[in-house]
């Protein structure tokens, strides 16, 4: 097999997949596409032909593509709302593991399951479903297993799913497990964790009995949230005006002069509101101009201003 790595990297304004020869230590191949600004989650076919990626357009929407390595032809798997994340090849190519918000509750409460696209017809069934978190799946060599993390009791734990689809948990830490990855022999996962103050790369073996903590649900399509629709009537709806002020400007000074026989005082504050629409101002200002202490009472200054400014052109 060639000893090449695909990773994610930030090119100006927007990402760039990089293939890196890891004997030669060199770049070999860069992919960056126009339309696509953010992109995470490199995962290759089990060919080699192929790279499948989580890709965030100028829009802000999450999908997932596809990019042929001889032809860098760009494919478009998902065109939706949801927000598609890490996407990971099967061993034997037919189907893409992959965590969306897709389900009931993604939209309110940012839920994500997995879900299994078929690659060759485009069809997408869920793999897990409930009012949790499954992120970051993996499968196992051989195909017999399915890794991901899940936030689905106190923390965020390892859980593996087998050929029946019944899920058992592997960890129960209390400072959480990110990114599985399986080693070539397919008897143990390498992750990441947090021990120490620091992150860690932790390695556990399977162990010869599994906790089952979920018999699956016969499988069929999971139901998917719509965003609600505006109706044309909601926006017809008027009230009038109300003009309420707020204070746009408070400033002030004052300034103290000694002289021969006593201080000269000057100063004033002046403070300027209007309407939220700005068709309406007042300014008020106070000032003071004395040349004694004696005369500061009956020195002051009072100026109220109006504008209206409804009529204007601009």
């Amino acid at each position: 097999k060639k000893r090449e790595l695909a990773f994610v990297s930030e090119s100006q304004a927007q990402d760039v997949i990089y293939l890196w020869n890891i004997a030669e230590r060199r770049q070999i191949e860069r992919f960056d596409f126009d339309e696509i600004v953010g992109i995470s989650s490199p995962s290759w076919s089990p060919d080699g032909t192929r790279i499948v990626f989580s890709g965030q357009n100028r829009a802000g929407v999450s999908d997932l593509y596809v990019v042929d390595r001889g032809t860098k032809t760009l494919q478009k798997l998902t065109n939706d709302i949801y927000e598609d994340r890490e996407p990971e090849w099967s061993p034997d190519g037919t189907a893409i593991v992959f965590s969306s918000d897709r389900a009931e509750g993604g939209d309110t409460n940012g839920w994500h399951n997995l879900y299994s696209l078929e690659t060759e017809s485009g069809a997408i069934n869920g793999i897990t479903e409930g009012a949790h978190n499954d992120l970051a799946p993996a499968w196992s060599p051989d195909g017999k297993w399915l890794a991901f993390t899940s936030d689905r009791d106190t923390g965020v734990d390892l859980y593996l799913m087998d050929q029946e689809r019944r899920i058992h948990r592997l960890t129960k830490v209390a400072t959480g497990v990110m990114d599985p990855s399986w080693t070539t022999d397919s008897r143990s996962i390498l992750f990441t964790g947090f021990e120490g103050f620091q992150f860690q790369v932790c390695r556990i073996a399977l162990p010869d009995s599994l906790e089952t903590v979920q018999i699956p649900p016969p499988r069929a399509r999971l139901a998917k949230w719509s965003p609600d629709r505006i109706k044309l009537s909601d926006g017809l709806t008027t009230a009038p005006y109300e003009r309420r002020y707020g204070l746009d400007l408070a400033q002030g000074g004052l300034i103290a002069a000694p002289t021969s026989s006593d201080i000269a005082l000057g100063g004033g504050v002046l403070f300027s509101l209007s309407d939220m629409l700005g068709d309406h101002y007042y300014n008020f200002l106070v000032s003071n101009s004395t040349q004694t202490t004696g005369d500061f009472l009956k020195s002051f200054n009072f100026f109220v201003s109006r504008m209206n400014l409804s009529h204007r052109i601009n």
